[in-house]
């Protein structure tokens, strides 16, 4: 008699974590949705602030494409959040960005180690000029902005309705 009643048990506590299983998954996908769209909303408030930001330093950016992907074989190989073809006395360049609505130190690494180490070679279109990369994030953390600037990476943070640079005024970014 106790082993029917210890096996019910089992058969509905394995019944009632299939339930739970399934509303974490499906909370996973509604915060999912709820990520991408505000990084989505940073993207666009950081996009259309670049040119003007950067037009500041002598910068003249060409156009500003988001979300760029680098395919190989039908496969997405790389994906920059913000491209920015530009130009600075006379000479090609890029900007590349990294926008998040959370910016952290391990988003930062990120950028540096999965997207910038290789941006060259995924995107061959742009072997041939400097890149000058930057971070953006509607929160960016105190120390995830000391750490991009360490890393040579232009910082923008949200200043009223659009963007600043966060970066000390004696800044030198590095050229990838």
């Amino acid at each position: 008699e106790q082993q029917k009643i210890t096996d019910k048990y089992l058969k509905e506590t394995a019944e009632q974590q299939k339930k739970t299983e399934k509303q974490v998954k499906e909370a996973a996908k509604i915060l999912g949705g709820i990520g991408g769209g505000l990084g989505r909303a940073a993207e666009g408030l950081t996009a259309p602030c670049v040119p003007k930001l950067f037009g500041k330093l002598g910068i003249k950016v060409d156009a500003v494409y988001q979300r760029v992907k680098a395919l190989c074989d039908g496969q997405v190989k790389s994906e920059i959040d913000l491209l920015c073809p530009a130009r600075r006395n006379g000479s090609s360049l890029i900007l590349v960005g990294e926008v998040k609505a959370h910016l952290s130190n391990e988003d930062v690494q990120d950028f540096l180690d999965e997207s910038l180490s290789s941006f060259k070679e995924n995107f061959a279109d742009y072997r041939d000029r400097e890149v000058i990369a930057f971070v953006a994030g509607l929160n960016v953390q105190e120390n995830a902005a000391r750490f991009a600037q360490k890393k040579g990476l232009y910082v923008l943070i949200p200043y009223g309705e659009t963007m600043r640079f966060a970066n000390s005024k004696d800044f030198e970014p590095k050229v990838w």
